[in-house]
């Protein structure tokens, strides 16, 4: 495949991704409460029916002292019946489940046509992309979805409490355990996917997934899953969080893959401090920082960080990323020559302890600016 083709390539593939946020956005205002198909029944829809069910339920309910009579009125009008809960549970998990095929079938079209490039040549092109190598990234990815659902499902589990039992994490901790376990097992996985270029197009399916189960979390009311999803996510456990930093998190490790993937350090560098580095951070910085804040004028007021959360962040970001390029150069996935460990160790130094210092600083949102950074540092030393 020629230059042109291969821009051709990301052109096709930005499409893709346009059309399936459209589709997103579509889904969201499909599934959203206030929709018709959604809408809680109407407290006044015909005042002679009203009045008339109104004089009929009281009459049933004579033995009832008057504020049980109201009581009762109220909420029988007020609250959704179990066929509205039931129709919002359904159309909730039919887009989520509409997407994911669409996605799915999408790249699988795409890599069939020649839209997607296969396996780099030694002529400087690429090969076509072969059908074993379409079933085995098909496969991985659902895979990988899988394993996706499965570990956020555990966390969720393990954060909502139950009549039987009280929740084993806050929410809190299972949002940042959430937050350093995800980008840092796919990792791993990456070896299970071909050596087609277009790989990558398939791995980053599962993000999309995922950013899309977010906004119908935080969106689609009466979902036990859906709430459970939303508060797990949150820092306060309110569902609105879920399109905040979780999303902005699939948003990332889905451009680090289409960007990077397995060609050179950098995705891996960045993602591992986004991860592992930053999630770390915070669960260190709240139980051992107490006492060892960075001065208010390098953090700010409101927004002070503390010397044991940055340590956590540099040491867990350059074991991660060391670990993690060390695994794919092993399994030959890696598209690169690393350099000898030392010096392996000692870029990966300075690459976190500068998206340390932008993590200290109030300037935006750590959730981009981190993993930011450790990308353009990548790009410098790698």
């Amino acid at each position: 495949m020629t230059g042109a083709s291969h821009r051709t390539s990301l052109f096709h593939i930005l499409l893709l991704i346009s059309s399936t946020l459209a589709f997103v956005h579509s889904a969201k205002q499909a599934a959203s409460p206030t929709r018709p198909l959604l809408r809680k029944p109407s407290f006044v829809a015909s005042s002679n029916t009203y009045t008339q069910n109104a004089i009929e339920q009281i009459r049933s309910l004579k033995q009832q002292s008057p504020l049980m009579v109201l009581q009762d009125t109220h909420n029988s009008d007020a609250m959704p019946s179990d066929d509205t809960i039931s129709a919002r549970r359904t159309s909730s998990r039919s887009v989520l489940g509409i997407f994911a095929l669409s996605s799915f079938s999408l790249v699988t079209i795409a890599a069939k046509f020649g839209i997607f490039p296969g396996t780099p040549s030694s002529h400087g092109d690429f090969l076509p992309y072969t059908d074993l190598q379409i079933l085995r990234d098909l496969g991985a990815s659902l895979l990988c979805g899988a394993l996706a659902y499965a570990l956020v499902k555990s966390i969720t589990w393990a954060a909502t409490p139950t009549p039987d039992r009280p929740a084993f994490l806050q929410p809190r901790d299972a949002r940042k355990i959430t937050h350093t376990l995800s980008a840092t097992a796919y990792m791993l996985f990456w070896p299970l996917f071909s050596s087609a270029t277009g790989a990558r197009y398939f791995a980053a399916v599962v993000p999309l997934i995922n950013g899309a189960r977010l906004i119908l979390a935080a969106n689609v009311d009466d979902d036990d899953e859906n709430n459970s999803l939303a508060s797990a996510l949150s820092r306060s456990g309110s569902k609105a969080e879920a399109t905040g930093g979780p999303l902005i998190y699939v948003g990332i490790l889905a451009a680090a893959i289409l960007l990077f993937w397995r060609d050179q350090p950098a995705g891996v560098v960045a993602l591992s401090t986004m991860a592992a580095g930053d999630g770390l951070a915070d669960l260190v910085g709240r139980r051992f920082g107490k006492n060892n804040k960075w001065p208010t004028a390098l953090t700010g007021v409101n927004n002070r960080k503390s010397i044991a959360g940055s340590v956590a962040l540099v040491t867990a970001s350059v074991l991660t990323s060391v670990g993690i390029l060390l695994w794919l150069q092993a399994t030959g996935s890696l598209l690169t020559t690393l350099p000898p460990l030392g010096e392996l160790v000692a870029k990966l130094l300075v690459i976190t302890v500068g998206a340390a210092f932008v993590e200290l600083v109030p300037i935006a949102d750590d959730n981009y600016t981190v993993p930011m950074t450790a990308a353009a540092l990548s790009l410098l030393f790698f």
